[in-house]
């Protein structure tokens, strides 16, 4: 899998997220950084986990108010049968407004 395509699971999981932050406090959210570390792991392995850092800003409906967040978190893959497949999503920060 690309770093593209590690990108997508991690963007396409944060819309769902900020979805549910931006209804309930009547926002609209942008996401302003990506950044996706090192894998962990030893390279010949048939697992790969890569720590990523996501940055957000929220702004209020009326544009008066924005908030800048990070989260956090990881994303694991395993190698079965030649085929990389996502094994583990998480996030270990959550966004202040989550919470």
């Amino acid at each position: 899998m690309t770093k593209g395509g590690y990108e997508s699971i991690v963007i396409n999981q944060y819309n769902i997220l900020t979805a549910k932050i931006c209804a309930r406090g009547n926002y609209t959210a942008q996401i302003t950084d990506f950044t996706l570390g090192k894998n962990i792991y030893e390279e010949n392995e048939d697992k790969v986990r890569y720590p990523y850092e996501v940055k957000l800003k929220f702004i209020s409906s009326d544009g008066k108010n924005e908030q800048a967040d990070v989260s956090k978190g990881a994303i694991e893959l395993l190698k079965e049968n030649g085929q990389w497949k996502v094994w583990l999503y998480t996030i270990t920060q959550f966004p202040k407004l989550y919470r």
